[in-house]
């Protein structure tokens, strides 16, 4: 649901809602000034209440399962609704119009009334309209992945020449290499397992952590061997629990994009990646020095990419911070697999 769509709903919902709340009154009756001012000063506490719940506490601590603050907002949230309502209908409404809501009331019934019959309601609607619509973009989500996926891998085929076919002649090469120039077909061989691995993932939906740092160190290998000597980056990997799986092929574009546009050839100034994995974690940084004759670190169309795919396959749990300027380029990616 888009924004405009959302916004519709949320209004023809309120309105119907806020309307129905006061129809046994006006059939009753009609209104008069009091009913039209406790009219917009209790709609107005529901829909402040609600937006709070809503908009702010569900979806930056529910989600992300801030527990110790949710015990402490939650409850702070509800006792907003009767302190709001009392700062409206109990001093502003006297000062300004010359009447009040409530007759002597106790606490005890000005809190049974507000907190039961009108804040947990709300809350509770907060609530499980905020899941109900999470779990509907989670769908759509889903389902644009795996139309986008298939897109993708039929493109991908289609423009390919047939893998066998690719395979059978990297490994003929390969052997031939071998006998002349044994660092020509140990680089052959690396490029060999590149593009099986890249045709293989390509109908996966997560691959181990191991096997896309394998793919970066062959990527790397094969820079190293065409400059001869001439190029400088590290790959530095933290952490034992390769095994975690992720989504294939996400990292390679910055590296691509290092090796492409950035200085390679300075000992001083190397390419630098760290990649850190912990449990349910993972950290990646890489840093390079950008050629100064270039005007910046590229057309960006694979680094738009991988902004796509961690918005599609990582919703909510990743945080990505590219910076550049006219003499380094910086990538900080956080990801909760």
């Amino acid at each position: 649901m888009n924004w405009s769509k959302r916004t519709l709903w949320h209004v023809s919902a309120w309105m119907a809602y806020l309307l129905y709340q006061e129809l046994e009154d006006f059939i009753r009756g009609g209104w008069n000034e009091r009913d039209i001012a406790y009219f917009i000063s209790l709609g107005s506490v529901r829909i402040v209440v609600f937006y709070m719940f809503y908009s702010l506490i569900w979806p930056h601590f529910l989600r992300a399962g801030r527990w110790p603050f949710l015990i402490i907002l939650v409850p702070l949230g509800i006792l907003l609704f009767p302190a709001l309502r009392y700062g409206i209908e109990e001093a502003l409404y006297p000062a300004l119009l010359g009447f009040g809501n409530y007759k002597n009331p106790t606490v005890f019934s000005y809190l049974q009334d507000n907190l039961f019959w009108r804040a947990l309601p709300i809350t509770a609607a907060s609530i499980i309209i905020y899941l109900l619509e999470q779990r509907r973009e989670a769908e759509r989500i889903r389902r644009e992945l795996e139309h986008g996926k298939t897109s993708s891998e039929l493109a991908f085929l289609r423009s390919q020449l047939n893998p066998h076919f690719l395979f059978n002649t990297l490994s003929y090469l390969y052997k031939e290499a071998i006998q002349v120039s044994p660092p020509l077909g140990s680089t052959i061989l690396q490029l060999s397992d590149m593009l099986r691995y890249t045709l293989d993932s390509a109908g996966k939906e997560k691959v181990p952590i191991e096997e896309e740092v394998q793919l970066l160190r062959n990527y790397m290998a094969i820079f190293e061997k065409r400059f001869n000597g001439r190029f400088f980056a590290t790959l530095t990997v933290i952490g034992r629990e390769l095994s975690q799986k992720m989504e294939p092929l996400l990292l390679i574009p910055f590296f691509e994009n290092a090796f492409k546009h950035g200085l390679t050839s300075d000992p001083e100034r190397p390419v630098r990646f760290e990649l850190e994995v912990g449990t349910g974690i993972l950290s990646f940084r890489g840093s390079n020095h950008i050629i100064r004759k270039q005007k910046g670190p590229g057309s960006g169309i694979g680094l738009e990419n991988v902004k796509r795919r961690l918005a599609l396959c990582y919703p909510e749990r990743y945080n990505l911070s590219i910076e550049h300027n006219q003499d380094a380029f910086t990538v900080d990616l956080k990801l909760k697999l």
